[in-house]
């Protein structure tokens, strides 16, 4: 990107890379959770005969069940570019499931040349993942599912989109999904969750919004938008 003439916000994609390679974080706890499990398994079958090899099975069975869905990164990863002459404000997220690691308030407008030539498109990065502590971040079965509200604004002009994206638990079903609407973040969200959408289109009065996601499926949901003017 960097080569190509992108620029970004500062440091700001240096810690959100940073953030990213951080949502391992939850591999620890679970690895710890799914060798207990098995250690108390062996323990029966060494211990109970038939019935306890049996339940022994089971248990083996159920800890590695958890542990790829625990240990599975559940990360929505956005990177917007501005290429308007509107600057690109944040105004509202909702997120139904998991947690935001990292967002950007504010993205300028697309910087041009006195002869009209585009010289940058700034961008902005936004990261939410699975519960990474506590209770739910020890059994993060949700995955992360989010809408973002924007306000793009020029002058007196001022107009409104949101962004939802969802990356799902393989194991308990759905795919990566990303979804545009000119609706709120919760409806972006809901949007996302209705499944599997690998683009997003929203026309607003002065602008329109495309969202595309790089894969179906995988542990983390890489999705890049952009907002181009239309007058």
């Amino acid at each position: 990107m960097a080569a190509g003439g992108l620029v970004t916000v500062g440091i700001a994609m240096y810690e959100a890379y940073a953030v990213l390679i951080g949502a391992t974080v939850s591999v620890g706890v679970s690895m710890a959770g799914g060798s207990a499990v098995t250690f108390g398994a062996a323990a029966l079958a060494a211990a109970g005969g038939p019935v306890g090899i049996a339940i022994a099975v089971a248990l083996i069975i159920a800890a590695v069940v958890a542990r790829f869905v625990v240990m599975k990164d559940a990360v929505n990863d956005l990177l917007f570019a501005n290429d308007s002459k509107f600057k690109i404000v944040f105004n509202s997220e909702h997120i139904e499931n998991g947690e935001r690691a990292f967002r950007e308030d504010e993205i300028p407008a697309r910087v041009d040349l006195a002869d009209g030539t585009v010289a940058a498109y700034p961008c902005g990065v936004y990261i939410y993942r699975k519960y990474q502590a506590g209770f739910l971040g020890a059994f993060g079965f949700f995955g992360s599912m989010f809408g973002i509200r924007f306000d793009a604004k020029r002058g007196s002009l001022t107009d409104g989109f949101s962004i939802g994206m969802e990356c799902p638990n393989t194991a308990l079903g759905g795919r990566n999904s990303i979804y545009c609407t000119t609706q709120s973040a919760r409806a972006a969200s809901g949007g996302a969750s209705a499944g599997g959408y690998e683009e997003g289109i929203a026309t607003t009065a002065h602008g329109k919004l495309t969202g595309r996601r790089a894969n179906p499926w995988g542990n983390i949901n890489y999705g890049v938008a952009f907002f181009e003017s239309t007058a």
